[in-house]
């Protein structure tokens, strides 16, 4: 696992898939300056990182929709899940579980779509974080820019991280 800033992370599983979480990178100020060059961070995540490899995006429904709509995304490698869904995006050895989070979502719109003449930031949904269970049944729980937070326990627990009372 490699921290890229703020709560960016770039994790490498058993069988060398790329997953990139949160992935706020080229005007992050505390990612590292070769990580800037998305290139270099091989097939992931970011719409503009989708685009340049053909990586399918995991989002909250409204967010994967936005997007979508926006043409930040293709709609054929974006899928957009609820709390308490999951989906297997690269293949049925890594399982994603989305979970609750307290923090806001609203991208900078100017950000993704430099001609966006609306308002510059937009809601898109409920705030999530993810549970991450790859190959070997290793777990790793991100919650963004989350705080700790009393459902974090239930998140964990539906995720299967924690045993069952």
């Amino acid at each position: 696992m490699l921290w890229l800033g703020y709560s960016t992370f770039r994790i490498t599983s058993t069988t060398g898939k790329i997953i990139v979480i949160d992935p706020f990178l080229k005007t992050n100020p505390r990612t590292p300056a070769k990580y800037k060059d998305l290139t270099v961070l091989g097939k992931v995540d970011l719409p503009e990182l989708a685009k340049l490899t053909g990586a399918t995006d995991v989002a909250n429904y409204e967010l994967a929709n936005t997007m979508v709509a926006l043409g930040t995304l293709d709609a054929t490698k974006t899928l957009g899940i609820n709390i308490g869904g999951m989906v297997s995006p690269i293949g049925p050895g890594i399982k994603v579980h989305m979970v609750p989070a307290e923090h806001t979502s609203s991208p900078d719109m100017k950000e993704m779509k430099p001609e966006w003449i609306g308002t510059p930031f937009v809601t898109v949904g409920t705030a999530i974080g993810y549970v991450m269970e790859l190959e070997s049944g290793f777990k790793i729980y991100h919650s963004g820019d989350t705080n700790v937070f009393g459902d974090m326990d239930a998140g964990a627990l539906t995720a299967g991280l924690l045993p069952r009372r």
